[in-house]
């Protein structure tokens, strides 16, 4: 069994607001499932990231085990 683990992206806009993608770490899943989420400024969205991350990983993992048009065979090799 793998794990199911979150990694992040930044973005910073023309404006200075930080765009932070998470998808999962595995490149076998990486294109089925994403989160997105707008911080005010570069500084908050590193503060705050660890903390979308701890948040976002159940969810994603559970919105991801129900996807089908992912095949069962890969959803079950991941586990939280």
């Amino acid at each position: 069994m793998e794990k199911f683990i979150l990694v992040s992206t930044m973005i910073i806009e023309d404006d200075l607001e930080a765009n932070v993608c998470l998808k999962p770490s595995s490149s076998l899943i990486e294109n089925y499932i994403a989160t997105y989420n707008t911080f005010e400024s570069e500084s908050i969205a590193i503060a705050e990231t660890p903390n979308f991350i701890t948040e976002m990983t159940p969810i994603l993992f559970a919105e991801f085990q129900q996807m089908d048009n992912v095949p069962q065979s890969i959803r079950d090799e991941f586990e939280l």
